[in-house]
């Protein structure tokens, strides 16, 4: 163990009762980068973990920002459709969300603009039991989340739990929020065109693992749900890289996505900023060593590639 890193055994009872594979012979290295990385630094760190991933036995938890507003598209997303295609002849919003720089994830799901948020990544390697049912990592981690973000203020579930108890059991009905949806939609605001069935942006999607809040509309009386927390998967030779985006605060591109801060004014922002990252590895593993920076750890010319080592000395 280096000195810039400690060890502390972090697994305790939070998930307790969960039906969650036993973790706790395993070990996880934590990241917390304290300064903040430009988009094609982000994703070079983190497919260097996914790589690293496929020949260790250790976890890897990583918390990370951006360091300007970047829109991340999904593996196999076209990247000039929704609010990013030429912006001649758009609004000026438009022109402004067209032209952010953006990169490309190696998961999948749809666009991310990164701005007002705290964003993670974790590995897991081949040898860890979650690799047989991969989609139990989105449940380990987003659980950790919601239990965490409980203790900060902040009411919310996992959105397969279908939990209308949020909204007190106030219009809970599909037809209500239907209704609420439906007029949602008939003000679309840049990024939100979608070339199928799905908007653009993946915070303008639903998909079973997303953590989300609900808020009664008083005026309309229907219930609205806001999704707070999405995450997507790579999964190579039974190694598991996720991330995912933790909507602290809506951006002023996306202001029709309120971020958790609007939502909740008593959210407990600083506690929560400082239990996540133990939180997260505690939940893959029973021992966390907090190490230094990603960068350091992972910029062996055997780990990156050329294009990721330029990627990942890339600062704003």
């Amino acid at each position: 163990m280096d000195d810039n890193s400690h060890s502390e055994d972090v697994r305790g009872t939070a998930l307790a009762g969960q039906e969650f594979p036993d973790c706790t012979q395993y070990e996880c290295d934590l990241f917390v980068d304290g300064r903040a990385g430009s988009g094609e630094h982000n994703m070079a760190v983190d497919s260097a973990m996914l790589k690293k991933g496929l020949t260790s036995d250790r976890c890897a938890v990583r918390i990370y920002r951006w360091s300007e507003p970047t829109v991340s598209v999904g593996y196999f997303q076209k990247p000039e459709v929704g609010g990013l295609q030429d912006s001649d002849g758009g609004g000026s919003e438009d022109r402004a969300f067209a032209l952010l720089p953006r990169v490309r994830r190696v998961t999948g799901g749809g666009a991310i603009l990164h701005d007002q948020e705290l964003t993670y990544s974790c590995v897991v390697p081949a040898t860890h039991p979650i690799r047989h049912d991969p989609s139990g990592l989105y449940r380990l981690m987003h659980t950790a989340i919601v239990e965490l973000l409980g203790e900060c203020g902040v009411r919310c579930c996992m959105r397969s739990a279908g939990q209308a108890s949020l909204s007190m059991g106030r219009f809970p009905s599909d037809e209500s929020r239907s209704a609420g949806e439906a007029r949602a939609a008939e003000q679309q605001s840049p990024g939100q065109q979608s070339t199928g069935d799905e908007p653009f942006l993946c915070f303008l999607r639903a998909d079973p693992n997303d953590i989300i809040c609900e808020v009664v509309d008083e005026i309309r009386e229907v219930v609205v749900q806001h999704k707070i927390v999405g995450s997507a998967q790579r999964r190579r030779r039974g190694t598991i890289l996720q991330h995912g985006s933790i909507l602290i605060s809506a951006s002023p591109l996306t202001p029709q996505v309120p971020g958790i801060r609007q939502l909740f004014p008593e959210f407990a922002e600083l506690k929560f900023e400082e239990l996540l990252p133990e939180r997260l590895a505690g939940a893959v593993a029973g021992t966390v060593e907090r190490r230094a920076c990603a960068t350091a750890i992972f910029s062996e010319k055997s780990i990156f590639d050329s294009t990721e080592q330029r990627n990942a000395s890339k600062f704003a």
